[in-house]
């Protein structure tokens, strides 16, 4: 159950059109976490893991305070808490916030808390960025953003 957890985590930053569903399938890449500690509650259905979370799978790395995976009767994750200094990478794509939540079954990620995406020198802030993973599309709330526009020198 724990390599669930991380292994939806981890594939949150890829830049493949593929529906997360598929991506689980397909993604039998090894992951490594590291946390200062975890603790299970079956009855509240939630894994908490604190203390300098950190979660690595080939090139995607996330960092937090403390992450919450949240479970149903079957197992399944529906939902994931990542709190305290969030921090998303994967190459030149970094997102930043005070708190993320995934919602799994919509397959979407919500940044709160001075959320921050910047995709190479393309950086944008905003009250909310929102990542939608089967459309690869970001939308972001009250967005201040600053574009390198590329000069075509034909």
């Amino acid at each position: 159950m724990l390599y669930k957890i991380i292994a939806i985590i981890l594939i949150l930053l890829s830049p493949e059109a593929k529906s997360i569903k598929e991506q689980i399938k397909q993604d039998n890449s090894p992951v490594e976490i590291k946390a200062k500690k975890l603790k299970i509650e079956n009855q509240n259905r939630k894994a908490i893991f604190t203390g300098d979370v950190e979660a690595i799978r080939t090139d995607m790395k996330i960092t937090c305070n403390q992450l919450v995976a949240y479970y149903n009767e079957k197992g399944s994750i529906d939902k994931f808490e990542c709190i305290g200094n969030v921090n998303l990478k994967k190459g030149e794509k970094v997102a930043t916030s005070d708190m993320a939540v995934f919602e799994y079954t919509k397959s979407l990620v919500t940044m709160t808390g001075n959320p921050y995406y910047s995709d190479g020198e393309n950086k944008f802030w905003g009250e909310v960025v929102e990542f939608d993973l089967d459309k690869d599309e970001v939308n972001v709330k009250s967005i201040k953003a600053i574009i390198k526009v590329k000069e075509d020198k034909r």
